[in-house]
């Protein structure tokens, strides 16, 4: 997951409008961005450990206009456990929110702590060539900095549904 988390956060790009249907959109009281082209692979990143031999599911997301170099970056440690309920984004043995970047203008902002809040799917499967859609609602403690001035810390509110294709 760490080659995951570096990938995410390499090199500048440009900002969502936080208005794309489909999205997931991240936003803090002055800024918002939406994350599409949601990605999933059944990696075994963050496998549940445990002597379990469910293989762990991957989810990456970008922000938009970015070309992949800020996003979402989600695993599912024991995707046996997901149904069509709810599941806590506080709760690490069935969803971690690995990885969220983005920048918008001269702003970029990053994760900072766990995220609470709710992870909903529609359709899950990890059946070779699934789509389902994952719904978000929630928020994650984070850092931003504007223009290279001082390290804000800010609350990303997440929100949206957005389609997950396979990988």
């Amino acid at each position: 997951m760490r080659t995951l988390v570096a990938v995410l956060v390499v090199a500048g790009a440009c900002s969502g409008d936080g208005t794309s249907p489909g999205a997931i959109t991240v936003s803090t009281a002055t800024m918002s961005a939406d994350y599409a082209s949601f990605r999933w692979g059944a990696n075994n990143d963050c496998p549940a450990g445990g002597g379990t031999q469910v293989v762990s599911v991957t989810i990456i997301g970008e922000q938009s206009g970015s070309g992949g170099a800020y996003g979402i970056g989600l695993c599912l440690p024991r995707p046996d456990q997901i149904g069509a309920g709810a599941i806590s984004l506080g709760d690490d043995s069935k969803i971690r929110l690995d990885s969220l970047t983005g920048k918008v203008g001269d702003c970029t902002f990053t994760q900072n702590g766990s995220a609470s809040g709710t992870a909903t799917f529609a359709g899950f499967s990890t059946a070779a060539g699934a789509t389902y859609t994952l719904t978000l609602a929630g928020q994650v403690p984070g850092t931003s900095t504007c223009g290279g001035g001082a390290v804000m810390v800010v609350t990303l509110a997440l929100s949206g549904t957005a389609d997950v294709a396979p990988r």
